[in-house]
């Protein structure tokens, strides 16, 4: 029998878990979202085949004009190219329709690379890792009318609006990620020039120390350094804190941003991950 593609949140929950208990061959992205929702939306898909769950995909477009592959996991001695390609069809075809031009995916692993690749995928750029260690502090001074506090749920909305002019497509967050973001942040600040907010930053606890999550300065408040004053902030509490270590992620080709680390003792840290991109709008 050949196999069936169908949304993923045809099948039953109880099919998905068991089949996710397999050793399975697994790709799955940097999300703040539980697979269990991913699964639920409507860019997820199952290939089964003589009734059996063989494969899942779960994309994601958290932007209008990009998606992100989330998911791709195959049982094992299933031919996992097979099943990706089909799967990936069916995922451009639901982005066709609500017109998102680009899928973009990282590749943590060589097998998952070839996939891309062997599907048009074309890698255009690299996440890297960096980390400060021993974080020593160097007091931020504020400038007159800019204020700088810890986040509120109320300023979500602004915060929202300011990520999305802050950060190219296939980098913006989605009012639901943001959420989640703000619920499992250690330490969030937003700046504000009196009237509203034009800078935040969200960080995390983790085992290793503190990883910032997200920093963004609004394009017309950037070049001032309130990026910088608003990292010495954390570096600041990271200390208070006696935090071994603050990492984070940026992108090979955010030149601003690398240079901004750097200035602050960051250091490359860990293996760049490269991200691959595909035209779905041709």
């Amino acid at each position: 029998m050949n196999p069936v593609i169908l949304p993923a949140g045809q099948l039953p929950q109880e099919t998905i878990k068991a089949f996710r208990w397999q050793d399975n061959l697994v790709h799955r992205h940097l999300d703040w979202l539980s697979l269990e929702e991913r699964l639920t939306q409507p860019l997820a898909f199952a290939c089964t085949r003589d009734g059996v769950l063989r494969a899942l995909l779960s994309a994601a477009a958290d932007s209008p004009q990009a998606a992100w592959l989330r998911l791709f996991e195959c049982g094992r001695g299933y031919p996992h190219a097979q099943a990706f390609s089909s799967l990936l069809q069916a995922a451009l075809a639901s982005l066709q329709e609500q017109e998102v031009p680009t899928l973009y995916s990282l590749a943590f692993s060589d097998w998952f690379k070839d996939l891309l690749l062997g599907n048009g995928f074309q890698e255009t750029d690299q996440v890297i890792s960096l980390q400060l260690t021993s974080p020593q502090a160097a007091f931020p001074v504020l400038p007159e009318g800019f204020t700088l506090r810890q986040t509120r749920r109320v300023d979500l909305p602004e915060v929202l609006a300011l990520d999305q002019v802050s950060f190219t497509p296939e980098w913006r967050l989605s009012a639901r990620t943001l959420e989640m973001i703000y619920q499992n942040q250690h330490y969030g600040t937003v700046m504000t020039d009196g009237s509203r907010v034009i800078a935040y930053q969200s960080s995390s606890a983790n085992f290793q120390g503190m990883h910032l999550n997200r920093l963004a300065v609004h394009p017309e408040y950037q070049g001032r350094g309130l990026g910088a004053i608003i990292l010495q902030d954390l570096i600041a509490q990271a200390q208070a804190w006696s935090t071994a270590a603050l990492s984070v992620n940026t992108q090979r080709e955010n030149h601003a941003s690398r240079k901004l680390y750097a200035r602050l003792g960051f250091q490359p840290s860990g293996k760049p991950v490269p991200v691959f991109e595909l035209g779905v709008i041709h």
